[in-house]
């Protein structure tokens, strides 16, 4: 039998997604010119086109649907053609870039049927949304991230030209430090608190503290280890006074430590991500007491959390946490800090800054905006 199934090639389906898709369009074609062949013999087929041996189940499911078939009476310039597939999938796929380096997304399935309309090729939005899944390609948001200004934008150029010499094992002495939130009554998921009822019944309301406890975690983070956690109480910012007196000469004192336990030759260097207690005069005056090196001013480019490697430890540690139930008290939830940290291997570590030379090469490739942590 000649080879009626055209191979779909639609970028992001892998070779596994475009045979099942040619199986099913070609027993729409011999359902059309031959609907008295039997399941066994579309095994058969099936097994002489593809090499592979389907079941009869399989068989008998797409050889009795009508899904995959056009309907009765329509012409064959309605029936959507491999060219025109790729059409759509091009016309909805991905995200376009603009002249300012922002993203535009593409066409929804409503906005593709009209264009398609306008190109004299009919498909329906429900076609549009088929195509896509058949392309094995799903409806993802974006998540929300701060405007890059342009003085953003210059310092990572800046920055990449700065560190682009640097090696796997040259980022292994470079401490990144930052503090997160952690609360006590912390809600990871408002989707996973739901269940299936009848349309007629509301769901129960979920109770909640209005202004629930909380702590800000410090700690540090180098190629061979962590130091920290380092806690501020809840509502006391972290000032000048506070971060040089308090958090920074015990974490300079356990950044010492862990060189003395590693041995003779090891080093390291501090990355503040330019908050104004980090470069105020008592904090520069104390690090310069200390004989610590760490970088100047306006190194590390302003609102770029991803170009910091603690900023994936505080996403684990976020999901460590909480896995366990919510903690009750904030003894507890200190607890729990303290045991990550201590329980967090060093080849963690060096993973998650071995990762600083792939981010500064995304950062050429999306032309200094965002890229994936």
């Amino acid at each position: 039998m000649d080879n009626y199934a055209t191979p779909l090639r639609l970028r992001g389906a892998d070779k596994k997604a475009h045979d099942e898709a040619n199986m099913r369009r070609m027993l729409q074609n011999w359902k059309r010119r031959e609907p008295l062949l039997t399941i066994v013999e579309c095994i058969g087929l099936i097994e002489d086109e593809f090499s592979v041996l389907k079941s009869k189940s399989w068989v008998s499911k797409w050889w009795k649907s009508d899904v995959f078939l056009r309907k009765e009476g329509s012409g064959g310039h309605n029936r959507i053609t491999d060219v025109n597939r790729r059409k759509v999938v091009k016309m909805c796929a991905g995200f376009k870039r603009n002249r300012d380096g922002s993203f535009k997304r593409r066409l929804s399935a409503r906005e593709a049927s009209r264009e398609c309309k306008r190109r004299k090729f009919d498909c329906s939005r429900g076609s549009v949304t088929r195509i896509m899944k058949e392309a094995d390609l799903t409806y993802k948001t974006r998540k929300k991230a701060a405007r890059l200004s342009k003085k953003n934008i210059e310092d990572r150029k800046k920055f990449y030209d700065a560190e682009i010499y640097r090696n796997i094992k040259n980022w292994q002495p470079v401490v990144y430090t930052d503090s997160t939130k952690f609360e006590l009554q912390h809600d990871a998921s408002t989707r996973n608190d739901g269940s299936y009822m009848e349309k007629t019944v509301d769901p129960p309301n979920a109770s909640m503290n209005k202004h629930p406890a909380y702590i800000h975690v410090y700690g540090g983070l180098c190629g061979w280890g962590l130091v920290g956690p380092y806690f501020v109480k809840a509502g006391e910012s972290i000032t000048a006074a506070l971060y040089s007196t308090e958090i920074l000469p015990e974490m300079i004192s356990d950044l010492n430590k862990l060189m003395k336990k590693l041995g003779d030759g090891y080093e390291f260097e501090l990355q503040q991500n330019g908050a104004g207690a980090h470069f105020a005069k008592v904090t520069t005056d104390f690090l310069d007491e200390q004989k610590v090196d760490y970088w100047p001013k306006g190194h590390h480019p302003g609102n770029s959390p991803d170009l910091s490697s603690i900023e994936n430890f505080w996403s684990v540690l976020k999901v460590d946490v909480y896995k366990s139930g919510e903690p009750k008290t904030i003894r507890s939830l200190k607890l729990r800090c303290r045991r990550f940290f201590k329980d967090f291997r060093p080849e963690a570590c060096e993973k998650l800054l071995s990762s600083m030379p792939r981010r500064l090469e995304q950062l050429t490739a999306n032309y200094w905006g965002r890229i994936r942590c």
